[in-house]
């Protein structure tokens, strides 16, 4: 019997293959008592679970399996990510996903009101990421999502973490193996970035200036167009996206290329060139980094 503030969930051994008298650990899938129940009796419920054939549970089981086994590893692939709905001031619910780095998802909980308070939410999320794996890292994403979006309702999405992010946090020697490195071309308004565990490349991005209008950030995860304000300068624009960006990952080293794309000179500095500063209307702005 599972217990999870103040409720209890009945768990029963289902035998895949309809055969009772074949007990045997392959033949064997773990359903909560509802789901059992409607598999054998679909004409009971409304949701007839027709999904739930043998196929697909030995499918579940073995991905339940390599999950747990995945758990108890030093470093484990795996991230719990939790998501709030509501406001800073008020949390309506909060929604705890358990994925794989590649974002998979292996299974969700959700945290209501009518179930407890946060602060009761937080110590069972803590608790049962600690008894599935000590090692998993628990992500918080720092802004909730509108009440609108609450996942009670069926409106909303699981937030997972972009892959190459995982892989940072699943990471135990990102502080010592981890590295930026950042091309800047010195002759159009561009830029390459790629973030790197051990030489080996887990995400890439670029930026650049696009009609004078906005800056065009796209990765291997997301794309984002982002509209250039009046002041400060375009550059400072810029930077300041790049420096958020290094500021979340923290590598632990940050290379800086520029000039000839396939043998690039180093430079200590993050300077962009003039070319940045060409703005929808025909306007040149030629200003420092600092903005002035």
């Amino acid at each position: 019997m599972l217990r999870l503030q103040g409720i209890r969930f009945g768990l029963e051994l289902h035998h895949i293959d309809g055969d009772s008298s074949n007990t045997v650990d392959a033949n064997l899938a773990v359903l909560c008592v509802s789901d059992h129940d409607a598999h054998h009796r679909p004409g009971r419920y409304s949701t007839r679970h027709t999904e739930l054939d043998a196929t697909a549970i030995a499918s579940h089981k073995h991905d339940w399996e390599a999950f747990v086994a995945e758990a108890a590893a030093e470093q484990p692939r795996l991230v719990a990510t939790v998501c709030m709905f509501g406001t800073l001031d008020t949390i309506h619910s909060v929604k705890s996903v358990h994925q794989w780095t590649d974002g998979r998802i292996v299974f969700e909980r959700l945290y209501h009101l009518h179930l407890g308070t946060p602060r009761e939410w937080a110590k069972d999320i803590v608790e049962e990421v600690l008894r599935i794996g000590k090692n998993i890292p628990i992500v918080f994403i720092e802004q909730p999502q509108d009440i609108t979006q609450r996942p009670c309702c069926h409106k909303s999405l699981s937030a997972v973490i972009d892959r190459g992010y995982t892989l940072r946090l699943a990471a135990a020697d990102w502080d010592i193996n981890s590295s930026a490195w950042i091309y800047i071309n010195p002759d159009q308004p561009s830029l390459a970035l790629i973030f790197a565990l051990s030489y080996r490349e887990i995400f890439t991005a670029h930026l650049h200036l696009c009609g004078g209008r906005y800056l065009h950030f796209s990765s291997d995860e997301y794309t984002e167009r982002i509209l250039i304000q009046p002041s400060p300068s375009v550059r400072t624009q810029a930077t300041r996206v790049i420096q958020k960006l290094l500021h979340e990952w923290r590598p632990a080293r940050t290379l800086i290329g520029t000039g000839d794309r396939k043998q690039p000179s180093i430079v200590d500095d993050f300077d962009l060139p003039r070319c940045w500063e060409a703005r929808a209307g025909g306007r040149r702005l030629y200003r420092t980094l600092s903005g002035t």
